[in-house]
């Protein structure tokens, strides 16, 4: 179904808690239009169900209710299709086709605690967080390829070459106390596992960073807050990205130079950050207000803007939900009068600008 993108009443601020007036699609959607989609993952405020919605950046239709999902999901972009991860008991993997998002297509049950999907070469990988290994599948029949233990349990996947890179979290699991994290790369062809680095933190979690050869973003607990840093694949060594002192980062998005943090005081107040990045470590500059609703996560369009997907906070049922885009050269909100809407609360945001 076909619909005109409509606004939400802006996420309230702490200090202020917001307010303003619903707008329609035409002339608010001025400011953000430019090629491409938005695919949004929405769940309800319980997490027990969800769906995968789009919005066509040029003009703000939005096709809602797409495709079914449990309220833990995951999306991924494997080339020319999308990877929809369902996380809860009983999910599967399904590989959806854009052209066409309803239309019947692979799907794959599985067990073992799913975490994350990655194609690499001719197979899908599924990380089994609670199984300890990383699965493989052909990727046009689905048909199980092997496994790779990995030592503990596997979280995030980030495919390069011929080569996958998996976060390993290893865990206290009677006590479900953090020990220490590694990152190990996988080779997509013999499915073994090649190498494993330790690193000073616990939970990692990894993506690429576009634009960067041969380093990966890891983002790590360290005396429990949220670090970032660069993860050099040939040698291992981290550098320093993104580092605060109080405020445990919730989700990023970088391009080569520049690009958003989404973090969380102590207080529960959530932030948008403008990060610079020239080498060493960059500069993130606070834009400024605080948020009561959830800052989930976050994507960057080629124009230069972030599209953020805010939630109600677990200890504010009521607070405001939609989509927030953040222009990147100013650090402030395109839509601060209104928020996006969609049926259910946004989860997640990927940025597909030739879908």
């Amino acid at each position: 179904m076909l619909l005109s993108c409509t606004f939400r009443d802006p996420v309230p601020a702490v200090d202020s808690g917001g307010g303003g007036a619903d707008t329609g699609g035409g002339a608010a959607w001025a400011a953000l239009s430019e090629p491409g989609q938005v695919l949004v993952l929405t769940a309800n405020e319980v997490l027990s169900a969800g769906w995968l919605a789009t919005i066509r950046m040029e003009d703000g239709a939005r096709s809602d209710e797409l495709v079914p999902t449990g309220g833990d999901a995951v999306m991924r972009r494997a080339g020319d299709a999308l990877l929809l991860l369902d996380r809860s008991e009983g999910g599967a993997l399904r590989v959806l086709d854009p052209s066409d998002w309803t239309a019947a297509g692979l799907e794959i049950a599985l067990d073992g605690g799913p975490y994350d999907a990655a194609r690499c070469g001719d197979a899908i990988f599924v990380s089994r967080y609670e199984a300890g290994e990383v699965a493989a599948f052909d990727a046009e029949s689905g048909a199980p390829l092997g496994t790779v233990s990995t030592g503990g349990s596997p979280a995030g996947l980030v495919a390069d070459g011929e080569t996958l890179y998996v976060a390993i979290h290893r865990v206290d699991e009677e006590l479900w106390v953090a020990l220490d994290g590694a990152v190990g790369a996988i080779d997509c062809a013999s499915l073994s596992l090649e190498e494993t680095w330790e690193l000073d933190g616990t939970l990692p979690a990894i993506q690429s960073w576009p634009g960067t050869a041969g380093v990966l973003l890891v983002q790590l607990d360290v005396d429990s807050r949220g670090v970032v840093r660069g993860f050099d694949t040939a040698t291992g060594a981290l550098s320093s990205v993104m580092d605060l002192a109080s405020e445990s980062v919730r989700d990023y998005a970088l391009s080569e130079d520049e690009g958003v943090f989404l973090t969380r005081d102590e207080g529960g107040a959530s932030q948008v950050w403008c990060y610079r990045y020239g080498g060493g470590e960059g500069d993130a500059v606070p834009a400024g207000q605080r948020y009561a609703s959830q800052l989930a996560d976050v994507d960057l369009s080629a124009e230069g803007r972030a599209w953020i997907a805010a939630r109600p906070a677990w200890d504010d049922p009521g607070g405001a939900a939609g989509l927030l885009v953040y222009d990147l050269a100013s650090c402030g909100p395109l839509n601060a009068e209104a928020l996006l809407q969609t049926t259910e609360p946004p989860l997640q945001v990927l940025i597909a600008p030739d879908w």
